[in-house]
Formats: C-alpha cells, sequence, structure tokens
C-alpha cells in the first residue's frame, strides 16, 4: 500500500507533528497510524514518525545497521585516547558500546522497535513503542569492555 505524503515538522506553536498528505498533522503516534493504516507496512518511515514525535530532530533513526556501525567504529578509533573535554562529548566518554542488536525498524502487531541516534553525542538508542500505549521509549545500547 502506497503511503500519502508525510513530512516531520512543527505546528506553529513549536510542537512536533506529523503532517500527512499537506493537511492533517498528528501530534499522537496512536493517532496517526490509526488515520494511516498504511504505515503498518513501511517500519522505517512509521519509526521516523515516532522519533519524531517523541524527540523532534535530536535523534535520527538508524535505518542502515551496518553503515552506522562503520561510521561508529571509525569515529570511535579515531578519537584514540584523547582528553575528555567539557562541552565537547566523545563517544570515549559513553564507553563503547556493543552495536551488534542493531537491526533495522521493525513493527509486529504488538509493538515498533527501532534504533536511535542521538545527533549531539552520536550513541545509539533502542527504541519501543507498544502498540497499546503508544509511548517509546529509549535506552542506550550497552558498552562493551576493551
Amino acid at each position: 500500500m502506497d503511503l500519502p505524503p508525510i513530512v516531520m515538522t512543527m505546528d506553529t506553536s513549536g510542537a512536533m507533528v506529523v503532517r500527512v498528505d499537506f493537511e492533517a498533522d498528528y501530534d499522537n503516534a496512536l493517532a496517526l497510524l490509526g488515520a494511516v493504516p498504511a504505515l503498518q507496512e513501511h517500519p522505517a518511515k512509521t519509526a521516523e514518525a515516532v522519533n519524531h514525535l517523541t524527540y523532534g530532530f535530536d535523534y535520527t533513526v538508524i535505518t542502515d545497521p551496518d553503515a552506522f556501525r562503520s561510521e561508529y567504529t571509525a569515529k570511535y578509533e579515531a578519537e584514540g585516547d584523547a582528553p575528555f573535554v567539557a562541552g565537547r562529548p566523545q563517544l570515549h566518554d559513553f564507553g563503547r558500546q556493543d552495536l551488534a542488536s542493531l537491526d533495522i525498524p521493525t513493527l509486529t502487531s504488538d509493538a515498533l522497535v527501532f534504533f536511535a541516534k542521538d545527533q549531539a553525542l552520536g550513541i545509539a538508542y533502542r527504541a519501543e513503542m507498544p502498540l497499546d500505549t503508544g509511548v517509546a521509549t529509549y535506552k542506550p545500547l550497552a558498552t562493551v569492555s576493551e
């Protein structure tokens, strides 16, 4: 099923909304899913919408886990043993994340599960939104010892 045009934006008050077909704004994930049933067949777009409603532009959905792993690893290794600098977060400040569980967004009859990158920190989170609540929770991925 084809999706209508879907845009992640803000309303006139600055609240995050998802605009569907250039006319209807949704600020609630469950209302959006009810209004656009085709989203059930598009987990990545659903994840982008839920992520936007939850955190605006602060996080981005990881749709290519391998590309994220490569980018993260290259950045982590390039930091080397650089010292801590206040106001300038580095991946080393949080420890090396275990990226083995990274996957593309999935949508089942019970929940939406996806991974997102914190734009400021560069670290990955696992997000889950049960379809009975419509509330997404984000948890940083575990770290591994080096």
